[in-house]
Order: C-alpha cells, then sequence, then structure tokens
C-alpha cells in the first residue's frame, strides 16, 4: 500500500461492496496512482460517485501531485458519463489544495482523533482526561473478559450487539453478511475484539489495519451494561495491545459537538479534520445528507422493531454509502 492507502482501498473492500451490496465501481489509473470510485444509486438520497462507501478514507493512493491532478479530472468524466448528482472523494487534506484547484468544493463536516502509540503506556494513560481515566477504572473492576473472535458464533454475536446497538443510535445496519465478509475477505487486517461478562457480550469492536495505523472501525455496547463501563475497558485493552505492533490509533470520523465526538475527544488523541471534496454536477449538497432525514432517525430509533430494523436496514443503509 502506499502512504495515501487503507484497507478501504483495498480490492477486498471494493468487492465486498459489489458482493454485498451490488455497488458498480472503477478503479481509475494515471501512471502508478490509482483511485477507486463507487456508484451509489438511491432513490432517497440521489445517485452519487463517492470514493469509497462505507469507509473513513477515499481518494487516490499517490504521492505526485500531477497525477492526482490528471487522475480527478477522469473521475469527473466518469461521473458525468454515469450522470450522477455529485462526485465525493473522502481525501487526505494534503491533497486538499489539488482539488480545489480543479474546481472541487471542500468540506469539513467529521473530525477523527488520532493516537500515537510509540508512547509508554504511563504516558498514554496520562494523556486520557480524568473522565475516561475513572470510567476505564471502572470498567477494570467489572470482572469483564477480553476475547478476539475467531469463529462464525462469535462473529455472528458481535453482530447481533451491534444491531442492537445501531438501533439504539437510530440508524440502519449493515448485514450480517457485510461484517462476515469483512471477517473472511480481510482476515489479515480485520480484528473483532469483546468484553463479556457471565458468557454474554458486554461491548465489542471490530478494528481495520493498515501498515502501522489502526482504525476504529464499528463498536458496540450493552445498554444493560453501560453503567460498568465495558466498552471504555475493552478500548483501553486495545489501545494497550495494538501499542505491541502499531504507531498510530484512528478513531474514525466524527460529527464535531457530538456525544461520540467529546467521547473519542477524551481518549487524547490529535483532533484531525477529514475533509471531503465535492464536484456537484446536476445537485448541490448544502448539508450533510444525514441531517436532513433525523426525523425519520428517531422514529427508527423509538418505533422500529430490531427485527424488522434488521431486515429493512441494509436496503436503506446501501444508498447511503
Amino acid at each position: 500500500m502506499s502512504e495515501s492507502s487503507t484497507p478501504f482501498h483495498s480490492n477486498e473492500w471494493l468487492m465486498l461492496l459489489k458482493e454485498v451490496h451490488g455497488m458498480d465501481f472503477n478503479i481509475l489509473k494515471q501512471g502508478e496512482t490509482e483511485l477507486p470510485v463507487v456508484l451509489v444509486r438511491s432513490r432517497i438520497f440521489g445517485n452519487r460517485m463517492i470514493s469509497i462507501p462505507f469507509a473513513d478514507y477515499g481518494g487516490p493512493g499517490a504521492t505526485s501531485g500531477m497525477a492526482v491532478k490528471e487522475i480527478a479530472e477522469k473521475a469527473v468524466a466518469v461521473s458525468i458519463d454515469k450522470k450522477v448528482d455529485f462526485l465525493e472523494i473522502r481525501t487526505p487534506i494534503k491533497f486538499g489544495d489539488i482539488f480545489k484547484s480543479e474546481d472541487f468544493i471542500e468540506r469539513t463536516d467529521y473530525f477523527t482523533f488520532v493516537l500515537n502509540l510509540r508512547r509508554s503506556e504511563v504516558e498514554l494513560w496520562s494523556s486520557l482526561d480524568k473522565r475516561t481515566r475513572n470510567d476505564i477504572t471502572k470498567g477494570q473492576k467489572g470482572g469483564f473478559r477480553i476475547h478476539e473472535a475467531d469463529g462464525e458464533r462469535q462473529i455472528k454475536a458481535f453482530y447481533e450487539l451491534y444491531a442492537k446497538t445501531m438501533k439504539r443510535l437510530g440508524s440502519p445496519p449493515q448485514p450480517l453478511s457485510f461484517i462476515t465478509g469483512i471477517m473472511k475477505k480481510m482476515k489479515d487486517n480485520a480484528i473483532i475484539r469483546t468484553a463479556t461478562i457471565n458468557g454474554e457480550i458486554a461491548a465489542g469492536a471490530l478494528f481495520l489495519t493498515s501498515s502501522k495505523r489502526v482504525h476504529y472501525y464499528y463498536s458496540c455496547s450493552s445498554y444493560r451494561h453501560r453503567k460498568i463501563r465495558a466498552g471504555d475497558v475493552l478500548l483501553w485493552d486495545s489501545i494497550i495491545e495494538f501499542r505491541k505492533e502499531f504507531s498510530l490509533f484512528d478513531f474514525g470520523r466524527t460529527r464535531p459537538g457530538s456525544g461520540v465526538f467529546f467521547y473519542k475527544q477524551g481518549w487524547g488523541g490529535e483532533k484531525t479534520p477529514m475533509p471531503y471534496y465535492y464536484k456537484f454536477l446536476k445537485k448541490k449538497l448544502n448539508e450533510r445528507q444525514e441531517n436532513k432525514y433525523e426525523l425519520l432517525s428517531n422514529i427508527w430509533r423509538r418505533a422500529m422493531p430490531n427485527s424488522v430494523a434488521k431486515r429493512l436496514g441494509p436496503r436503506i443503509i446501501r444508498q447511503i454509502g
């Protein structure tokens, strides 16, 4: 992988999108530079070309500015040919000036926090805010056992908790096939860790890895165990485990001002913008599309039965990307 590549840039990720969600993709090339773009169709949200759906990062895997400029032009041409509403590139900020020179619009609706794992455990602990340290300490008294999921049964148990968590948050879940697909196709770069008590999963997390970086991709927790901080003790244990092999821990995209944003902020990582670059072709995006469907999210959270949410969720989420 190049400096800009992530697990989301891999062929395995693109094939997962095609097999699970039926998404067509193109890998645009300019010399050694590649830019994956994926067609996302939706009657609700409109048709879009995205690099890359369901990913914190997309954009070109490149070090050459000239190659990025030329491949951006190719992406626009493909988007026009597919008659999409707009093209969305989720790329590191270092390519921002190049995309803006091609009349892309920069939007920074998300941030992440990146934790330096090369520090000692004592230094990492000291970088946490007081509330986070207290919650971890409380969780460590809960008697949880930390496991790495290594079989179908454990992965399915993680998925069940993930689906319930998404329902509680008012968001449609991925289908089980998406999670199992990640674990099969990306088995060398995907890890599920869980915290259990009395044989029951109280919290879980799915991590993706690339080179020296860990991506905190999905997390879930039992509402019943929320007060004894299973998720906090799992996350801290995972950070300490990952520092043996990796240099950076990426907490993943988060909307500023949200409860999750302030939660992640407490773990001592460096606040990092995650800009998206847009070429609007048929329709301008004035705000993140999720913002327009807050009412739907509330209905989903409060009134949708779990069984129905699991069945309908994948049909909706494939239209979000």
